[in-house]
């Protein structure tokens, strides 16, 4: 006798919620991640023209905040994605492994290019300011999972996204405004760093990602 197949989905797996308190437990105990949102803070309540320098965070804090920005990016990603099927960790380790792959490689070219175009101290302390709003992004992502599930309509979860991913390159770019621009040509080279190395490496994880979940 055939029994009723089990619906997987988002909601009736309990690894995403051990997921999502894991990535809770690593945002309260990284120090990056913590000194980030102290930097933010202290950037949007300050009234002087005094840009905060990056974090002084030691190389296992900023690996572990790439991390749990990679691994919160991919659930988020998934959930939002997912069509119906099986929804397995296994299919999520393969998201996280081609959200680290463009993540990675984004890194390189971005460093690349500063090399080129950015002299080495402006190009530190621009890392350092852009990896603050990643890490603050990162935090307010955070509930997105949840979020999605608890709504449980695709459409509404891509608006959300749709909306803080707005706010993201808004925030990139009034930041990289502040730190890079000196003339007209500069606007011109931060937008072409905003389309190449940040809008367009997301839009080709959402593309990998379908691949995924075919």
């Amino acid at each position: 006798m055939n029994g009723i197949e089990h619906i997987s989905s988002p909601y009736s797996e309990n690894w995403v919620y051990w997921v999502f308190l894991l990535l809770l437990a690593l945002m309260f105990l990284n120090h990056s991640v913590k000194n980030s949102l102290v930097i933010a803070f202290r950037t949007i309540s300050s009234h002087s023209d005094r840009v905060y320098g990056g974090q002084n965070s030691n190389i296992l804090g900023v690996m572990s905040a790439w991390v749990f920005r990679i691994a919160l990016f991919a659930l988020v990603m998934y959930v939002a994605s997912f069509k119906g099927g099986e929804f397995s960790f296994t299919r999520y380790l393969m998201i996280v492994g081609a959200v680290g792959a463009v993540c990675l490689a984004q890194y390189i070219l971005t460093l690349g290019v500063g090399w080129v175009f950015v002299a080495r101290k402006d190009l530190d302390n621009g890392l350092g300011q852009l990896e603050i709003v990643r890490n603050c992004m990162g935090v307010i992502l955070l509930p997105m999972p949840l979020v999605m599930i608890w709504v449980d309509n695709s459409l509404c979860s891509w608006i959300l996204l749709g909306i803080i991913g707005a706010f993201f390159v808004i925030l990139t770019l009034a930041k990289s405004l502040q730190l890079f621009y000196k003339n007209i040509l500069s606007l011109f080279y931060i937008l072409l760093y905003l389309i190449c190395l940040e809008i367009i490496p997301v839009g080709g994880i959402v593309l990998w990602i379908q691949h995924i979940l075919k």
